[in-house]
């Protein structure tokens, strides 16, 4: 019988829905799988080792793998981050770029990306090949609309405004405390929008949060349930993606709003503006931390996909079928 073991280190937040991902596309499959954290004794575990988010465990993944490979066992991981593996010259990422240069030499070992190569060549020195994030690919349709409180309260307080939508963990690289910047600075932007923060408020944004909760921005300051970030995703005019150049990364916040539909803001020489780019998904580009230029942008926002699910179910089969192939696993939705 196909095995999968599936090594993540924790499931909290909205990890526990990634994770349950994967669990699904194994049993659908018709795959046997386990889910805990790694150990080295992984190199001897039977069937295949995967890893839906190396970061979590780098060198103790790509060692474990290594070793799996002079066993003839199949290993995979997907990389969130490249980018610090092909720029930086921090010792600890020196050593993630040299592993995995090892890994790539072997044939049973698969490191990919959630990027595709295209946005910087440098990737395909460091890893196998790609997919498309899952958080690019992995809502199932949802008929719901719009029925949660939360979407209410967006509704009342826009009233007839256009709405920018932050989601998550609010913090300076995040972009929260750029967006309660263009809050504060623009007048102008808060007679045409509504802005809502929605996701707990880091210690370090604190003070930028209260003013923009003084000033009638929507903060809603805890964690967020997947019901309610739906709904904002559907009353979003747009989403908000403007992060930090010191998080120059995948962005599930970018993903659903693909999914959805809804053009995103997005930092003016982001990995994330090339992908948009690339996916010809609507985006308002700013230069970081200049309120000007962002409320120009917010002047004459795009429209939003109308039908973005042939785009979605395109990048949901490449990607399964790339997964299904490295690990040598017929996963729900490959060709296998």
């Amino acid at each position: 019988m196909a095995r999968l073991l599936i090594a993540v280190d924790g499931d909290d937040g909205h990890r526990r829905e990634y994770i349950a991902l994967f669990q699904e596309m194994a049993a659908t499959g018709g795959v046997t799988y386990e889910t805990r954290a790694l150990r080295f004794s992984d190199v001897f575990a039977s069937g295949a080792l995967f890893s839906p988010m190396l970061e979590e465990h780098t060198a103790k993944f790509l060692i474990v793998a290594i070793f799996r490979a002079l066993l003839g066992r199949r290993s995979c991981a997907l990389m969130f981050r490249p980018g610090e593996a092909v720029r930086s010259s921090a010792p600890r990422h020196l050593v993630k770029k040299m592993l995995l240069k090892v890994a790539k030499a072997l044939p049973t070992v698969t490191v990919a990306t959630i990027m595709p190569f295209e946005l910087d060549p440098a990737f395909a020195g460091i890893a196998d090949g790609w997919i498309y994030d899952p958080q690019l690919w992995d809502l199932a349709p949802d008929e719901d609309a719009h029925g949660s409180d939360l979407a209410r309260t967006v509704r009342e307080q826009a009233a007839g405004r256009a709405v920018a939508v932050a989601l998550g963990g609010q913090s300076r690289d995040k972009g929260f405390d750029f967006l309660a910047d263009v809050w504060a600075a623009r007048p102008g932007v808060r007679d045409r929008w509504l802005f809502v923060a929605a996701g707990k408020v880091a210690s370090g944004s604190r003070e930028k949060a209260d003013r923009f909760a003084d000033q009638q921005g929507l903060l809603v300051d805890r964690f967020v349930t997947d019901a309610e970030l739906r709904d904002l995703y559907r009353e979003a005019t747009v989403v908000w993606g403007c992060y930090s150049p010191d998080y120059d990364q995948a962005s599930g916040i970018f993903g659903r709003a693909v999914q959805t539909g809804r053009p995103i803001v997005v930092r003016e020489g982001a990995y994330v503006e090339r992908l948009a780019e690339i996916l010809e998904h609507p985006m308002l580009a700013i230069p970081w931390n200049d309120t000007e230029a962002a409320a120009a942008a917010l002047a004459s926002p795009p429209a939003a996909v109308d039908k973005p699910a042939t785009k979605v179910a395109t990048m949901r089969e490449r990607s399964i079928a790339t997964l299904s192939h490295a690990l040598g696993l017929p996963l729900a939705g490959s060709a296998s």
